[in-house]
């Protein structure tokens, strides 16, 4: 019988480190610290998807530019397109992400994305809900 040995980051060791920086302002000017590889994790996922490729400065393949679909025909092969796409990123860039479920909701009547992606890290499940439009 097959078993899977769980395995703790040394960053995740010692809880008052911290191991990188929210998206959320903590006070006007101040960032939030994370505390946990899967936390930071999150954050930078989400920064990816929101990052449109060239914009970072010396890193201009970074970023997945989820912004430049608003701009073509929305239709279900769009959608499907951008779920591969997605996926392929994050397997590519995050070896640590495992994509549980990605489901995108096209909102024609208001040319909205609404993107949900459940994830785990470590075995740990989380989620991230991005509306675009």
């Amino acid at each position: 019988m097959a078993f899977r040995i769980n395995t703790i980051n040394p960053l995740d060791i010692d809880p008052s480190t911290g191991v990188g920086v929210s998206l959320r302002y903590a006070s006007e000017g101040v960032f939030e610290t994370t505390y946990t590889t899967a936390q930071a994790t999150k954050n930078n996922l989400i920064n990816f998807i929101l990052t449109g490729q060239g914009t970072r400065y010396l890193n201009p393949t970074f970023g997945f530019g989820i912004q430049s679909y608003l701009f073509e025909q929305l239709n279900n092969e769009t959608v499907e397109g951008l779920e591969e796409d997605i996926q392929t990123a994050i397997a590519e860039l995050f070896p640590t992400v495992t994509v549980d479920n990605l489901t995108i909701n096209l909102l024609q009547d208001t040319n909205q994305l609404d993107v949900k992606i459940t994830f785990s890290i470590a075995g740990e499940q989380d989620n991230i809900d991005i509306t675009l439009g």
